[in-house]
């Protein structure tokens, strides 16, 4: 179902001129497989939420010591525990302000982390494919956090490290709208109890 819907944004923006799309979508599509599958995507991105329980790893420091030692190369670094992640130290960051629709006053940070693997599959090779993510973190004009744990995002495709943090956020932001649309053809239109025997 994940590919199935990945595989329908590539037909929708293989007539884009190669512009630069990004697909926002929801944590369902944080799956490795999803990340995998989007990572050699040229002209689009994937930018999909992540649960605050997910872990990551750091590429891992080689030392003098492990010439000598027997068995494989370690795959993983140090791990990146979202959830006691507020004292890491960013790749790039960037602060900026944010006019709401009702008028008010947003202090956004964003900050990008790169070269992160995940664990999985061992046919995935998931050490070969590290990702960037990012942690988003809103405060009011008096410098109150808005909401109290950071918003965190997986970026995948290889122009994910030239998009602007700021339109990183602007794109995610953007996707809340539809779910406005979802629980409207849901209750008035009943889109989920809805058959046809056509596709």
């Amino acid at each position: 179902q994940i590919l199935f819907g990945l595989k329908q944004v590539e037909s929708l923006t293989k007539n884009l001129n190669d512009k630069l799309s990004i697909a926002a979508a929801d944590c369902k599509y944080s799956s490795s497989s999803a990340l995998v599958y989007t990572q050699d995507w040229q002209d689009k991105v994937l930018l999909t939420r992540l649960s605050p329980t997910r872990v990551f790893y750091k590429p891992y420091q080689y030392n003098k010591s492990d010439i000598s030692k027997k068995g494989p190369t370690p795959k993983y670094g140090k791990a990146l525990r979202l959830r006691d992640a507020e004292n890491e130290i960013p790749d790039a960051t960037e602060s900026f302000l944010h006019t709401t629709s009702t008028g008010k006053k947003w202090q956004v940070t964003i900050d990008r982390f790169d070269r992160l693997s995940m664990k999985g599959k061992a046919e995935l090779r998931l050490y070969e494919k590290p990702i960037s993510i990012f942690r988003i973190t809103v405060r009011d004009d008096s410098g109150q956090l808005i909401y109290q744990a950071p918003l965190w995002l997986a970026g995948s495709g290889k122009s994910i490290q030239r998009i602007p943090l700021q339109h990183i956020f602007h794109a995610y932001h953007l996707r809340f709208n539809i779910e406005h649309w979802f629980r409207f053809c849901k209750q008035q239109l009943l889109f989920d109890d809805f058959q046809t025997c056509d596709l």
